[in-house]
This record gives C-alpha cells, structure tokens and sequence, in this order.
C-alpha cells in the first residue's frame, strides 16, 4: 500500500504526501539490505524537511506541485522529473538509440545541451502535423469506455475460471508426487 501512496502522490503533485510516503518507505530500505538508498533517501528527507523551516521559495513551489510534470491535462497524470526525463531521451533517441554516445565526450556535450530542446521540436512537428490525437481527453486513459469494457471481460473470465477450477486462494496446498 505505502508503494501505490507513494505513486499517488506524484500522481496528484502532493509534496507533503510525497515526503511522509517516503519517511515510510525509508525503514525498508534497510530491511531489504539497501542500504545505499536507505542512507541517501534519509538525506533527502532530512534535507526536504529542513526548507520546510525556513523561508523558502524552493519550499512554496514544491508545496505547489513543482517537484512533478504533468505533460497532459489529464487528472492524475503528473510524473516524477526524471520518469519525463527518460521519455524525452526515448524520443530523442528513436528506434536507433544512441549508440556509442557516452564514449565520446563532445558528443555527449552535445546531447546533454541540445537533447532536451530537440524533443520539444519534435513534440511540436508531432502535433502541427496531427500525428498524436487530434483532440486530447481530459479523462485519465482507464476511464475511456473500451478499456472498461475490456477490463470487465478479463474480470468475468477470471471468476469464470475461478468457479471452475475453485479458488486457488482458498485451497490446501496438494502434495504432487513426480513419477520418473
């Protein structure tokens, strides 16, 4: 539950909720034998929480939601800087990839500067010439009709499968002898 809190809270922009998800992950960290990101992520807690105390601008736009993107004007879209940092190397990059970038210094240079200008081109040729949907929805993609009339189904087969074979959930574990 703490990991789909967590996807909310950037999901809706909630700075406070994002930093009180985190302080309950912190703990596993350190459970799973993490203990790289345990340490780091108690840093930016730490960190986070400090501009709370001051009189910060950095605090005030994190508090507004600007710790997240949100490239549609679906509800429920917004994504974490660096998820839309790696879609934009995904579009710059193409099928091809980039190939051989980091092993030459004045090439990566050029990538670093220019990557993110050449994805915002690209977006914008993308819709002058209405490739992307001519009108976007401002429904989240789960709530289009067809997709919850496939979920339905796929739900209807499984408990069809389930009043047939018996819930699996609700069995004793068989012992399956193997013959050789």
């Amino acid at each position: 539950m703490i990991l789909l809190v967590f996807v909310a809270s950037l999901r809706d922009g909630n700075f406070t909720l994002y930093l009180q998800t985190l302080e309950e992950l912190a703990p596993w960290f350190f459970a799973l034998d993490q203990q790289n990101y345990g340490r780091w992520l108690s840093v930016h807690i730490h960190d986070m929480k400090k501009l709370q105390g001051g009189s910060s601008m950095c605090y005030e736009d994190l508090m507004q939601g600007r710790f997240v993107l949100q490239k549609t004007s679906r509800p429920f879209s917004k994504m974490a800087l660096d998820q839309a940092h790696e879609q934009n190397n995904a579009i710059i990059k193409g099928e091809g990839g980039a190939v051989g970038l980091t092993e030459n210094p004045s090439a990566w240079r050029r990538w670093m500067i220019g990557g993110p200008e050449v994805s915002k081109v690209l977006q914008d040729l993308e819709l002058s010439f209405e490739i992307k949907r001519s009108k976007e929805s401002d429904q989240h993609h789960e709530q289009d009709k067809g997709f919850q009339e496939n979920f339905k189904a796929a739900v209807c087969r499984l408990m069809d499968v389930i009043q047939e074979t018996g819930n699996p959930f609700l069995e004793k574990k068989r012992r399956v002898s193997h013959s050789s």
